[in-house]
């Protein structure tokens, strides 16, 4: 076990090329997490980029659909997410099953940015 201050950090259930997932619990709250370690040494400026977008989307965006931020651990060489677990299979995954193709990019980005407008509308009421 690897643990990052108050979480203990298990297998990895997915990655990527510049980050993994891990199960993972939080010893003081006694829930299960997920752990996004970005390793930033694998990351050029504009994954570094997306990740500041992401932080500053996910600890304010309150949604069903969208996982919680939990925390933030951002050590030199690597960024730490602590979020919301959900079980099951991943959205990515799900779409994949249902068409039998992964959706493009710029599809992702237009929802993403469809979710984001209507969550900030709904905190501004």
């Amino acid at each position: 076990m690897v643990y990052l201050g108050r979480y203990e950090a298990g297998r990895t259930i997915g990655e990527g090329g510049y980050a993994e997932v891990k199960i993972g619990q939080d010893t003081t709250l006694q829930r299960k997490v997920a752990i996004k370690v970005i390793h930033k040494d694998l990351s050029d400026h504009k994954g570094l980029e997306r990740l500041e977008r992401e932080i500053s989307f996910l600890c304010c965006m309150e949604h069903p659909n969208i996982v919680k931020l939990y925390d933030v651990l951002d050590g030199e060489a690597t960024a730490v997410l602590i979020m919301e677990y959900i079980e099951g299979q991943t959205l990515d995954d799900f779409v994949y099953e249902a068409t039998g193709h992964y959706l493009p990019e710029h599809v992702c980005r237009y929802l993403f940015k469809k979710v984001s407008i209507h969550s900030f509308a709904l905190e501004a009421r």
